[in-house]
């Protein structure tokens, strides 16, 4: 993927994600809306009706400064009942899994930041979660004998690095586990899973590098080891066209599968 591309990739998620990621308490139809323009009209005609003597002493410029905070504050009450829009229904899905508890997602990406914010997020309670501890990711390092595994918080229990410490852009790891499991407390923004762990898996940046296949296999293989539920994809074009993967590649992804791992 060339720069380019990358960035209308970015752009892409970005607008994709708009509608929902500001999630608020509730959401409102066109219907409504129209209910309340409706409802704020037959307000100011009334109160035009019965004070007509008094504005038809007014100046022009001073009746368009009362119509205009008739407006101002009958928008003022409507704040509370227009909250959000929410197409996707993504707060009920919300509801139904409780918002990612109990599970882990694991993205695979080039770079991560992991002093970003959206990685020092705790998750609410010992019962969201899967990975516990530290000392429970250190034996799942040991068990699985991992390399380059390292613990970085509740939200992040592993981090692993298949790329020999390769330098990269963090932009797109970071934007991807953002929306899917990052949460920010003092602003009204939420992710579609908040309540989720992630285990974040680094691999090299250039397809065309030896290590890219061996690298981006053993990721997959070890995610599902590790008992993740979802797995994060950015495979570019490769995914295009499923003849086109690395044989090393398709395998791990058909044990992700037989395993019950959603692949995204």
């Amino acid at each position: 993927m060339n720069k380019t591309q990358y960035h209308y990739h970015i752009l892409g998620i970005t607008l994709l994600t708009s509608a929902f990621l500001i999630c608020h308490q509730q959401t409102i139809s066109a219907d409504q809306l129209n209910d309340i323009s409706t409802d704020q009209q037959e307000i100011l005609s009334s109160e035009l009706l019965e004070d007509n003597n008094t504005l038809q002493n007014n100046h022009p410029s001073d009746i368009a400064k009362n119509i205009s905070q008739d407006l101002k504050n009958e928008a003022d009450k409507g704040k509370s009942d227009i909250e959000s829009y929410d197409p996707n229904q993504v707060t009920k899905l919300q509801e139904i899994t409780k918002s990612g508890s109990n599970s882990l997602i694991a993205v695979i990406d080039t770079q991560f930041d992991t002093n970003h914010e959206i990685y020092k997020s705790q998750v609410k309670t010992m019962d969201d979660l899967v990975t516990k501890s530290k000392d429970q990711a250190d034996q799942m390092i040991q068990n699985q004998k991992l390399q380059n595994a390292k613990w970085i918080s509740t939200k992040v229990p592993l981090l692993i690095d298949y790329s020999h410490s390769e330098k990269g852009d963090a932009t797109h790891g970071n934007h991807v586990s953002g929306i899917l499991a990052g949460e920010k407390y003092e602003e009204r923004l939420k992710s579609i899973s908040p309540n989720a762990q992630l285990l974040l898996l680094k691999v090299p940046s250039k397809l065309n590098d030896p290590d890219f296949t061996k690298a981006y296999s053993k990721a997959i293989v070890d995610a599902v080891n590790l008992g993740v539920h979802v797995i994060s994809m950015s495979l570019g074009k490769t995914a295009d066209n499923y003849s086109n993967l690395d044989k090393k590649v398709e395998e791990a992804l058909l044990y992700a599968k037989k395993r019950g791992v959603l692949l995204v």
